[in-house]
């Protein structure tokens, strides 16, 4: 054992809730404050909204629905921002993926500091104190921005997808109730669960990894690869376990950070338009195989909790597992070609890349996107 793996700090929100029925709570922590509430349009037509209406009876709160666009981009968090001040809210809850999620977390930080998220997004600006109180409810089981410090806005304009980062941007409460995710559509959650996925065995293997990041995130990879599949055909009680899976996920990687196929699924995910867990799926079969070729055996913990001999089988195993699922081998579909390798190679050198367990030359990424295309 290194030593620095017991030298370590971990950060969570105050309160974390996972259990079926959760939102319900809602209420009790509210209760009397000026809310905001912003959620997707899916939830709304899943009667979200009228569920919010019926248990928060009494309550001072606003719902905002179907306010965040794909990808977080920049504008919908100024969106809820300039409605945030105007109604000089106490509270902002997030209800739904990963982009309304990351949307509503960064407007709670930048609500009472000033500024437009552009400010921080690009740089001019840090979040250096806390914002207003900010309570996170994912309705989908994949990014676990629930419990981080990060969230993952993109700029349309100039195709940039990157985080913004803060301590104080992580959530007060986090409440991960698995039924929110029970009418999530098959698509949606294969890709939000392979997201979940590629987080624990990222933060499993990343340097920065300890022993509290290690044991959560095997439990998260036995979670998800035992029921994906099954939840994605529909089985609630799989949905609850991999809803759970994609927590310890987060608990894990919120500590650690990510790795290679984070850092270049940012930049292929915006400029081809693909959804970020099934951008991670793909990256994820060479990225993975390229690593081991570095670092032989460096997927063997994961492979002996899952039952398997070594790293080659336990990655033929979430191949398999993937294939399974539809996902596609490589980006043949999406138009990736050798033109866009210096877009995708400039934008890939993200904090993730740089957490991945062994480093890659420019030469070796485009040989890698080659492979995919």
């Amino acid at each position: 054992m290194k030593s620095c793996e017991r030298n370590y700090q971990l950060k969570y929100p105050t309160k974390i809730i996972f259990a079926c029925g959760a939102i319900s709570t809602l209420p009790g922590i509210i209760k009397n404050e000026k809310t905001l509430f912003v959620i997707g349009k899916s939830s709304e037509k899943n009667g979200l909204r009228d569920r919010l209406n019926k248990i928060l009876s009494g309550s001072n709160f606003i719902i905002l629905c179907g306010e965040v666009g794909e990808e977080a981009p920049l504008e919908s968090v100024d969106k809820i921002v300039d409605i945030g001040r105007k109604e000089n809210a106490n509270i902002l809850i997030g209800i739904g993926g990963g982009s309304v999620l990351d949307a509503t977390k960064a407007a709670a930080g930048i609500i009472p500091t000033g500024g437009q998220v552009a400010d921080y997004f690009h740089g001019s600006s840090k979040i250096k104190s806390k914002g207003i109180t900010f309570i996170a409810a994912p309705t989908t089981a994949g990014t676990g921005t629930e419990l981080t410090e990060n969230a993952v806005l993109s700029d349309k304009k100039t195709l940039t997808k990157k985080s913004i980062r803060s301590e104080h941007l992580i959530p007060d409460v986090a409440i991960i109730d698995p039924e929110l995710t029970f009418l999530c559509p098959p698509t949606l959650a294969t890709n939000s669960g392979m997201d979940a996925l590629v987080q624990a065995i990222e933060s499993l293997v990343c340097p920065e990894s300890n022993n509290p990041s290690r044991a959560l995130a095997l439990k998260s990879v036995c979670l998800i690869l035992d029921n994906l599949q099954k939840a994605v055909a529909g089985d609630n009680d799989a949905k609850i376990a991999v809803a759970e899976g994609s927590m310890l996920s987060a608990m894990s990687f919120s500590q650690t950070g990510l790795g290679a196929v984070h850092g270049l699924a940012h930049p292929v995910g915006i400029k081809f338009d693909i959804p970020h867990g099934r951008a991670c799926a793909i990256l994820m079969r060479k990225v993975f195989r390229s690593n081991l070729e570095k670092i032989p055996s460096l997927y063997d913990e994961a492979a002996k909790v899952c039952g398997l001999n070594s790293s080659t089988e336990f990655l033929d195993y979430i191949e398999k597992i993937c294939d399974s699922l539809g996902i596609p081998a490589n980006f043949a579909r999406y138009g990736m070609s050798s033109k866009d390798f210096p877009f995708i190679i400039k934008n890939c050198r993200s904090r993730s890349m740089e957490r991945n367990p062994c480093s890659y030359s420019d030469d070796e990424i485009e040989n890698i996107l080659q492979s995919l295309s």
